[in-house]
């Protein structure tokens, strides 16, 4: 693939899997250093691969860039206190693994902690004028409790455990409930709806057979607690934005999505009736999807009414599109990413209308804005060092939409890239400033 230039965004977002820590690829895309990495100087190394691609480069040398981890920056199904693919000992204490990947994360990416020199939380809130407030969370290292399993059983429901902890949630419901703007965006990493494989009301044996104990499903209770808050203070126009799974689904927030008794806290899946919010799960630009379940996908979408739209198999990103009255959700997609080169092309786009909380009939890709701001001028790409020291300021280097950190040119990366989202504020001017950090 090639990067194709969009002069109208206002901001692009990443939501975690920036890297793999393995020791995987092939060719030109065998990982450096050659083995998982598990030490300082292995993650500053492969970030260093990673920041090498022209192609992101070049994507992030035209739009600010506003990032979060997800678990492969440091290890596979990473938590508080541990991860699946660390063993204790053989790869060093998890501690000062976990330190070591949100060190090298600080010098290589470009992002402003709110709280300078602690580089455990990165969560954060941007207002961009009246029209939205952006809420990055950490749903992986901050605060999770360990995983369960997939499926996850019974346990995943009990009251207390933790995603993202008391602290951050906090944070995050006062987001919701702040005054100002229209919408509510929260950039995350894992699926917030449900997704089962039985799907019965909650009332009977808790709402059926959920499928991942990774996502918010293996930790019930605190999303409840969100859904709870929400509607609790009638909180409109809420919007979750969502990477982790590399594969594509638009779909209705509703806490009961199976029971289709509006009346009874259900959730009507003609109308939408009962839906507090919707979800957008951007697709991964080249990590491998789900191609082998393609194709009972339409039977995940019986299974689950309140989801609208699956692709399991296609690679691109999702554009998000914000304006006084709709967002949209729209999938684009890539004709290869085998190579340099090739097209993309509009899978489809599904709408919310300002104070409606449901998602519209799929719909056109939306138009482009007519004025937008000139590209940055080509730049002839420079060597990137791969093993930088730290940032010149004690790792706070640049802040959101800057690169600093020992980059020579403002890079990201294509290396087994997870997934990315275009923002592009209405397509028309947002009122007020263009960008307001609210941390």
């Amino acid at each position: 693939m090639a990067f194709s230039p969009s002069a109208d965004l206002d901001a692009v977002l990443h939501l975690g899997d920036y890297l793999y820590e393995g020791a995987g690829g092939s060719g030109e895309r065998t990982h450096a250093p050659a083995r998982e990495i598990i030490s300082l100087a292995d993650y500053r190394e492969r970030h260093g691969q990673y920041r090498s691609d022209l192609d992101l480069q070049a994507m992030s040398r035209q739009h600010p860039f506003i990032t979060v981890w997800d678990d492969h920056e440091s290890t596979n199904d990473s938590w508080r206190d541990g991860a699946e693919n660390h063993t204790e000992g053989a790869e060093g204490v998890w501690a000062e693994r976990k330190g070591f990947a949100q060190r090298a994360y600080d010098e290589w990416m470009p992002i402003r902690y709110p709280e300078p020199g602690n580089l455990a939380r990165i969560w954060r809130q941007f207002r961009f004028g009246e029209l939205l407030d952006l809420v990055m969370l950490d749903t992986r290292l901050f605060d999770r409790d360990q995983q369960l399993g997939t499926p996850p059983p019974a346990a995943a429901g009990d009251p207390g455990r933790r995603l993202i902890g008391p602290e951050q949630r906090q944070f995050l419901l006062d987001a919701l409930s702040a005054p100002g703007v229209t919408w509510k965006l929260i950039g995350q990493q894992v699926m917030f709806g449900q997704l089962k494989v039985v799907g019965t009301p909650n009332v009977i044996n808790d709402g059926g057979q959920y499928l991942n104990g990774d996502q918010w499903d293996g930790y019930r209770d605190e999303r409840q607690a969100i859904f709870d808050h929400i509607a609790a203070n009638g909180i409109d126009n809420t919007v979750v934005l969502t990477g982790d799974i590399h594969t594509s689904w638009a779909m209705d927030l509703t806490p009961d999505p199976n029971n289709p008794v509006e009346l009874a806290g259900g959730y009507n899946p003609l109308t939408g009736g009962g839906s507090l919010g919707v979800e957008f799960v951007g697709t991964s630009v080249t990590s491998s999807g789900l191609p082998e379940l393609a194709a009972v996908q339409d039977v995940l979408r019986v299974v689950n009414p309140h989801i609208k739209y699956v692709d399991l198999e296609r690679k691109g990103y999702l554009l998000v599109d914000v304006t006084p009255t709709r967002t949209t959700g729209e999938w684009w997609y890539l004709s290869t990413i085998a190579e340099r080169g090739g097209s993309e092309s509009f899978g489809t786009a599904y709408p919310v209308d300002a104070g409606a909380n449901r998602l519209g009939a799929a719909t056109a890709a939306t138009t482009p804005k007519a004025e937008a701001p000139a590209l940055a001028p080509a730049i002839e790409p420079g060597p990137l060092p791969v093993t930088p020291g730290p940032g010149p300021d004690n790792g706070q280097n640049g802040g959101e939409g800057r690169f600093g950190g020992g980059s020579l040119s403002a890079a990201t990366a294509l290396l087994g890239l997870g997934v990315g989202l275009a923002v592009a504020l209405g397509r028309e001017p947002a009122s007020g400033p263009e960008a307001e950090r609210l941390d």
